[in-house]
């Protein structure tokens, strides 16, 4: 056998282009994750924390240079097993692309409290905007 006859559609030559009338698919800004030790600890005891009754949200900007968006999330096992809390971390991921062009630059970190568990992807995005609404008003003043 010769090799290359098994797979025809291997020699096919394709197309980079897109097909006539395919839109092109627009893509939310991409938000980077916070890496070190140290990045979670100067956030949480320098940074400016806000509460709701779902979530409590951390924000630390080191000084006004800063241009990118970094986000992490803190799901406790209190809050369910790790499908429940997986979700709910893809959930505030999503939220996060969805917003990020209304963030100020900085790191914001996120903690969930258990009672969040209950929460559909509406009111999830809800909770998390206005969460985030207190920490940028105390921050522009």
């Amino acid at each position: 056998m010769v090799l290359g006859t098994e797979w025809p559609h291997v020699q096919e030559e394709r197309s980079l282009q897109p097909e006539e009338g395919a839109e092109e698919r627009i893509s939310q800004p991409k938000t980077l994750s916070i890496k070190g030790r140290n990045s979670f600890f100067n956030l949480y005891k320098y940074g400016i924390k806000r509460s709701n009754q779902y979530m409590t949200v951390a924000f630390y900007r080191q000084n006004s240079f800063i241009t990118e968006i970094r986000v992490s999330f803190v799901v406790s096992k209190k809050y369910g097993n790790a499908v429940k809390r997986n979700l709910c971390k893809r959930r505030l991921r999503e939220i996060t692309r969805e917003v990020a062009n209304q963030l100020i630059p900085g790191d914001y970190l996120i903690i969930m409290k258990p009672n969040a568990a209950k929460l559909d992807y509406k009111d999830l995005r809800t909770a998390a905007q206005n969460a985030v609404l207190k920490i940028q008003k105390t921050s522009s003043t």
